[in-house]
């Protein structure tokens, strides 16, 4: 079952498999996430990740066997914030893993302040 999250962007839809562009509501709501994000397909594929999304990632996920043990969850948790370089010199990020129809959305909201 599909429920819009707001319009255009709907829970439900499937990531495309093979080299095909990933379907527009993940690619479109991780490209307007502010901090680190990164869409994997089921088998641990990356399908997109801004920088800060590949940095978690390289920490998170170094190899492709801990990339496709990611994409396989079957449920969304939050996981204890990482440090990861930045422009600043460091920030403290919270990774969320979200599971979605196809493979995993990665995202990381910035905890510096908080930490």
């Amino acid at each position: 079952m599909k429920a819009a999250i707001e319009p255009g962007i709907e829970t439900g839809a499937a990531i495309p498999d093979g080299d095909a562009q990933p379907a527009l509501p993940y690619a479109e709501l991780a490209a307007r996430w502010p901090g680190p994000s990164a869409l994997l397909a089921t088998g641990g594929r990356v399908i997109a990740a801004n920088a800060g999304g590949e940095a978690l990632l390289a920490l998170l996920a170094p190899d492709e066997a801990d990339k496709a043990g990611l994409a396989a969850r079957e449920t969304a948790c939050t996981l204890e914030p990482v440090i990861l370089p930045s422009a600043s010199g460091s920030s403290t990020v919270e990774p969320s893993l979200v599971p979605i129809s196809g493979g995993l959305l990665l995202v990381g909201r910035d905890v510096t302040l908080q930490a």
